[in-house]
């Protein structure tokens, strides 16, 4: 499921195979949050990356309150990706795993985004490399050249 403020938005969500769901960016908070936890209550991994519109130091909506994470079910994992700015998740500390009372998992890092790009890259490189492996596995022309 992906929240979307943006309605040119639905079709790119929809195609990737993922619900959408329509925030109104114009709405109060408390509707934002109920239509959040309505999605996320029963869920076993939540990412948040909500960013506010405006810029300057305003701080990125709280859209999952204590009182949303209360209701979630015990080993759920909430990644807040925008920390840095405030957070989307209550209780969320900067660099740290938190287990809330319930059992709620709060997990974030500084500079997510930049950090995954070189770990996806190492990842896929070696997947590349296996499978290239595998298909030259048993011809003995490419099988005498080495793959780096």
């Amino acid at each position: 499921t992906v929240f979307y403020t943006r309605k040119s938005q639905k079709e790119e969500i929809e195609s990737l195979g993922a619900q959408a769901i329509l925030l109104d960016k114009d709405a109060d908070i408390e509707s934002s949050q109920h239509i959040v936890l309505n999605a996320i209550r029963e869920a076993d991994v939540v990412m948040t990356a909500a960013r506010s519109r405006l810029a300057n130091g305003v701080k990125s909506p709280l859209l999952i309150p204590e009182k949303s994470l209360k209701k979630m079910k015990a080993g759920s994992v909430v990644l807040d990706l925008t920390i840095t700015e405030g957070g989307n998740v209550e209780g969320s500390k900067l660099d740290k795993t938190i287990k809330t009372a319930q059992g709620v998992i709060l997990t974030n890092m500084s500079g997510y985004p930049k950090k995954t790009p070189q770990k996806a890259s190492k990842i896929w490189s070696l997947a590349t490399y296996l499978f290239i492996e595998k298909l030259i596995e048993g011809d003995p022309l490419i099988e005498t050249a080495r793959v780096f």
